[in-house]
């Protein structure tokens, strides 16, 4: 994947769409992580990182697939989590 070896610079929630469960502390953790493995569970994409227990998984919804590009100038209405590697 290219995202292996990548760090998480810094991670934000859509404020138009923030779910009663997220919060910006359920993202701020995700900072200076870095990615030791992503791999695809069915609708899910789950993502490790070399020193945390945490795994971060992503359900891909209808859509069924992620949007990378390298820089974020407008977040789509329907977008709820971006990180910068």
């Amino acid at each position: 994947s290219k995202i292996v070896g990548c760090k998480i610079v810094d991670a934000f929630i859509n404020i138009r769409l923030r779910r009663s469960n997220l919060s910006d502390d359920n993202v701020n953790f995700l900072q200076n992580l870095k990615i030791s493995d992503v791999w695809r569970q069915g609708k899910y994409i789950l993502i490790d990182f070399v020193t945390s227990e945490f795994v971060l998984i992503i359900h891909l919804g209808m859509s069924g697939y992620l949007s990378a590009q390298k820089t974020v100038d407008y977040i789509e209405p329907h977008e709820i989590f971006c990180a910068n590697l």
